[in-house]
């Protein structure tokens, strides 16, 4: 019992660490955020797959904390997506599941957490960002329009968008 409880708190130390490390990268290197956006998961996710559901959601609520010291206030939302995706693969492949299973279960996690993200930063920073983006592609379709009329010296038929 006392081998099973070091070996729970060393490797939780261990994949919370690694986590961590990913999500420092994820949060402040830009060219290498990209490639630890993918792999951040994986600490997670082996721990999940190796002990029981309890011990994965606790580290998961460590992660979230640890990702608050290294991200502010955006980095426990941003390290949501990451620690439900690593808790749902590990559980899955801990319990045998199918790859199927494991591909939609993983998809409608991503979806589930992008849509909380999306509300959550919406509502606290009170901005829509599919407005900001239709604004900005509106923005940039009518200065097209305009260069286009100037390289060609005529006027251009505009659509309405």
């Amino acid at each position: 019992m006392l081998n099973k409880q070091t070996k729970l708190i060393t490797q939780g130390a261990a994949m919370l660490a690694l986590f961590l490390i990913f999500f420092s990268m994820t949060m402040y290197v830009p060219l290498i955020s990209v490639l630890s956006f993918l792999i951040a998961p994986i600490p997670i996710a082996w721990y999940s797959a190796n002990f029981n559901r309890k011990e994965a959601i606790t580290l998961g609520a460590l992660s979230l904390l640890g990702s608050f010291f290294i991200g502010g206030l955006l980095g426990p939302l941003l390290a949501i997506i990451f620690v439900t995706t690593g808790i749902v693969i590990g559980d899955a492949i801990r319990e045998k599941k199918s790859k199927v299973y494991l591909f939609l279960s993983t998809s409608i996690t991503l979806l589930l957490s992008f849509a909380l993200l999306f509300l959550i930063l919406t509502n606290l920073i009170g901005v829509n960002f599919i407005e900001k983006g239709m604004d900005i592609f509106q923005q940039a379709y009518t200065e097209s329009i305009e260069y286009t009329s100037a390289q060609l010296g005529e006027d251009v038929p505009v659509e309405d968008v």
